[in-house]
């Protein structure tokens, strides 16, 4: 019996150690993604009145992020980072664009 419960002790022991091996390497190597959201994420933000720069950095790093998160590399946090920003950039883009179609819009109605 005390052999029985070695061996499982022992095998226990070899699957946590094969699920831990697995693990450090699955995420070697693809911090990029998320490095690369946060980069992408906070440029869009700095530049969010510049459309043709702001809206497709920011769905570059949107688009990044996600696939950071989905497939769980590491880097998560600045994935993260990235998805907050880049969405962040991309709501302010559009709403200074419907500000100024309305002020456009006031302004010609106020001459006409």
């Amino acid at each position: 019996m005390d052999e029985n419960m070695n061996l499982r002790e022992e095998t226990e022991k070899e699957i946590i150690d094969k699920n831990q091996d697995m693990e450090k390497t699955e995420y070697v190597g693809k911090i990029g993604f998320g490095i690369a959201s946060m980069v992408c994420g906070i440029v869009a933000l700095v530049l969010c009145c510049v459309g043709w720069i702001s809206i497709p950095v920011g769905i570059v790093g949107l688009v990044l992020g996600c696939v950071a998160v989905a497939k769980k590399y590491a880097g998560h946090g600045m994935a993260v980072a990235g998805i907050v920003c880049s969405v962040i950039a991309l709501v302010l883009y559009v709403l200074a664009l419907l500000l100024g179609a309305g002020t456009w819009a006031a302004i010609l109605s106020s001459l006409g």
